[in-house]
């Protein structure tokens, strides 16, 4: 009995801080353990549960609300009627209306691009005491060092506000994201190509978009998506090019150098270049002139030590193609004009498709841009070993891959008043950035097989050795490689447009007949021009109510002094003249 007295006594102690492990920065209770009820952006039902994603989310939920069991969780419901506005997406209009509505969400999640307008215009509140209060602790300030990196997201997280001081703004989740490239492995191996091999620069993925590519109607598959300039990013950066950047001590608009001619130029070859399957051997080959020895589609330097580079002089092109333009197959040497390939229907141009709701969803598409992170592998009915992930393909001539960084962030209404709320929304966002959230969101993965496209340092912290041993041994390399490489999405306030106007520029270059690098430096500097002086330049200043009731009041001093000035004189004409 002694010692079932000693087991009781120790549990009764143990089970308690079993049950609930303290996290810094994460209060004790909320609103005193009183109910309250705080509304989620982004928040799926059970019922809408979709993907080993969602299921993670749910799971952290769920244990948020175990320890937390006073707090409700409500989804925000998005407006189907909303007034979509010229640059702003359906989430941005919502999250727009719903503030001058005063029924927006008290937690938002945002992106990068997000921030400094949300920032701005005050949709988003500071979170400087609270992160304050989190570093406190030794334990917290180790979790928050770890938090902020890579260091990008500290200058995103970090941003000046309204009053001219810089404050935190948002929460980043452990799981970073970084774009990648992903590919079909069973559709490259059935068009003949390694998929185990992703494409090292723009020459071989070229090579294998030509191979996959089969627009017949019987067929039906596409091997990449330009839909709009944000699927070319990382051929701009990658080139050496920027988006936006500091030029004369100013923020600027960066995307009409020559490097950015160059990766437009390997868009419009993506986009237009024209190309057949030949009628006897079933090759896939470009129909791209051959008149120079260049060493990629994009006008680069020719390396002639090297017979086996292909030869293609852009400045040739002026599309649609003659009909008398001869060709010959490289495999079989069937000979042919461009005219009899039309008349077959066999000729092609480009081997990207812009349906990318439908084709990208039925797996039409095989080279996809993807984050790197949650959302990766989960694209219409795939399963994780049907995906082949590597970094994004190197610019030859730079010998450089850098692609996006970019992280979900969390962030608290910023025009709520109403105190527990507010607490009650802090005690979500620090909860599901924290480390408890992770192992928990490492567990559903872990149990539902997906192990293998998760960051590997995370799954051995989270106490899963086996399961990191079953992560491809390059992958944490990769993605190391794409982090410290990468570009973070464009930030500073309206940048949420930026990439809409970046999209006419991009229409009309790939609208042009042939991808003269003339004719592209005029479109984007028209454009960089034209989205400078939408984008860039200073609101008008906005002033308060005292400010305008403080120039109504001078206004009304300044005519009754007049008024009184003009009687005063009148006075002394008057009495001149009765003197007279």
């Amino acid at each position: 009995m002694r010692h079932l007295f000693w087991l009781f006594l120790c549990l009764a102690f143990c089970l308690p801080v079993m049950a609930v492990q303290p996290i810094p920065g994460l209060p004790a209770t909320v609103n005193g353990g009183k109910p309250v009820t705080i509304v989620i952006d982004r928040f799926y039902p059970k019922t809408k549960i979709r993907n080993v994603s969602d299921k993670a989310e749910a799971a952290i939920r769920k244990a948020f609300q175990t320890r937390y069991p006073n707090v409700a969780l409500q989804p925000f419901t998005f407006s189907t009627k909303a007034r979509i506005t010229r640059g702003e997406s359906f989430i941005d209009t919502n999250i727009r209306e719903s503030m001058a509505e005063g029924k927006a969400p008290d937690v938002l999640t945002v992106n990068f691009r997000q921030t400094g307008t949300y920032i701005r215009k005050g949709y988003i509140r500071p979170l400087d005491e609270y992160i304050s209060q989190w570093r406190q602790t030794p334990a917290g300030e180790k979790e928050f060092d770890y938090f902020y990196s890579p260091p990008i997201l500290k200058d995103v997280c970090f941003q000046s506000g309204p009053d001219g001081n810089m404050h935190w703004y948002t929460l980043p989740p452990h799981l970073r994201m970084v774009v990648v490239l992903s590919r079909l492995k069973d559709k490259l191996r059935a068009a003949g190509v390694d998929a185990e091999h992703p494409p090292k620069d723009w020459n071989e993925f070229y090579d294998q978009c030509l191979k996959v590519c089969d627009p017949r109607p019987q067929k039906d598959i596409y091997a990449y998506s330009l839909n709009d300039c944000w699927f070319l990013t990382h051929m701009l950066w990658s080139a050496g090019s920027e988006i936006v950047g500091e030029k004369a001590g100013k923020l600027a608009l960066l995307y009409n150098d020559d490097a950015a001619v160059r990766a437009f130029q390997f868009a419009w070859v993506l986009q237009r270049g024209p190309w057949t399957i030949c009628a006897d051997c079933g090759t896939h080959f470009s129909l791209l002139p051959k008149t120079l020895h260049f060493a990629v589609p994009t006008l680069a330097l020719p390396d002639r030590n090297d017979p086996g580079n292909r030869v293609y002089d852009l400045s040739d092109i002026n599309l649609p193609l003659d009909r008398h333009l001869s060709y010959t197959c490289p495999r079989c040497h069937r000979k042919g004009t461009v005219g009899q390939l039309r008349d077959k229907r066999m000729y092609f141009e480009g081997v990207c498709s812009d349906d990318v709701d439908n084709k990208y969803w039925n797996d039409k598409i095989i080279f996809r841009i993807s984050y790197l992170g949650e959302t990766t592998l989960y694209m219409g009915t795939l399963y994780p070993a049907k995906i082949g992930l590597s970094r994004m393909p190197t610019d030859p001539v730079t010998h450089q891959s850098r692609s996006e960084i970019n992280s979900t962030l969390y962030a608290i209404n910023g025009t709520s008043t109403n105190p527990a709320i507010i607490a009650a929304a802090w005690a979500y966002i620090r909860f599901r950035t924290s480390d408890e959230a992770e192992r928990i969101l490492t567990k559903v993965y872990v149990e539902n097989g997906c192990a293998s496209y998760l960051n590997p340092a995370m799954v051995r912290r989270c106490g899963y050795d086996a399961s990191s041993r079953a992560v491809p041994s390059d992958l944490l390399s990769m993605l190391n490689g794409a982090l410290q490489d990468g570009r973070p999405e464009p930030y500073a306030p309206d940048m949420q447009q930026l990439f809409n106007e970046m999209d006419k520029a991009w229409l009309a270059i790939r609208d042009l007949k042939s991808p003269d690098p003339a004719a592209i430096k005029k479109i984007l500097d028209s454009n960089v021009e034209q989205v400078s002086a939408q984008l860039l330049t200073p609101p008008p200043r906005q002033h308060n109510r005292r400010y305008y009731l403080a120039v109504t009041l001078g206004g009304i001093g300044l005519i009754l002094v007049l008024l009184a000035s003009a009687f005063v004189v009148k006075r002394r004409v008057k009495s001149g003249d009765e003197a007279g």
